[in-house]
């Protein structure tokens, strides 16, 4: 005996109810700061394209680690992709963690993540930080030699450099290493005179920032250099 056709309608109906499988089955659900902890380096990008054995990702920001504006991040091999291996669609924005092998950067579908929630866990803002502090550390005398102090807002990392003119159309640098806070330089001024020196912070920035150097506000000291 055939079965009535309206049956079918039901069946449809109760398959299309099923619960969907998640779409990374294989990879516990994380929160980006756990992912943070394990991984080397990670960003907020898109997906531009494969290239040869690598994926091609533009750097929207850094979180974590020291990357460029483009990042090649390996590609699984042909004939051995997993449950958990990452396979983006072009165009498509995410955030992603990395790990450092000895082949080149390599990541999975298990350190994905939503690249607002990454983002929102900090990383390197597209600006410099600010001179906290300019001040004269020892007296200035005609062609004597004068130490200055800089503090700035925040702690540094390897792309800050403090820029300071000294007034009479010469001026000096230093980078500052990661973690430092500031930096002390010293000029030998000539005759005694009203003096201004300024100073800056610069950064080379990363990915989404465009590349440009930028510049904090001038922070500026007004003083005499009197006579030696």
């Amino acid at each position: 005996m055939r079965r009535p056709l309206a049956v079918l309608p039901l069946v449809v109906l109760a398959l299309a109810l099923l619960p969907a499988a998640p779409a990374h089955a294989s990879c516990a659900q994380r929160d980006p700061r756990s992912i943070l902890e394990v991984v080397d380096a990670a960003f907020a990008g898109t997906y531009v394209e494969q290239r040869g054995p690598h994926y091609v990702f533009a750097v929207e920001q850094v979180v974590k680690g020291e990357l460029g504006p483009e990042v090649l991040v390996l590609a699984p091999a042909e004939g051995r992709i997993t449950s958990i291996d990452l396979r983006p669609r072009p165009g498509e924005r995410l955030g992603l963690g990395l790990s450092s092998t000895p082949a080149g950067w390599s990541a999975t579908d298990c350190s994905r993540m939503d690249p607002d929630a990454l983002l929102a866990t900090g990383g390197r803002p597209c600006a410099a930080p600010e001179v906290a502090s300019l001040r004269r550390l020892s007296a200035a005398r005609a062609g004597r030699t004068v130490r200055f102090g800089i503090r700035i807002s925040s702690a540094a990392d390897a792309a800050h450099v403090v820029r300071v003119a000294w007034g009479d159309g010469t001026s000096s640098s230093v980078t500052l290493r990661a973690g430092d806070s500031g930096a002390v330089l010293a000029h030998r001024f000539g005759p005694a005179r009203r003096r201004v020196v300024t100073a800056r912070v610069e950064t080379v920035p990363f990915g989404g920032c465009g590349g440009e150097v930028l510049r904090s506000r001038p922070a500026r000291l007004a003083f005499r250099v009197s006579r030696a």
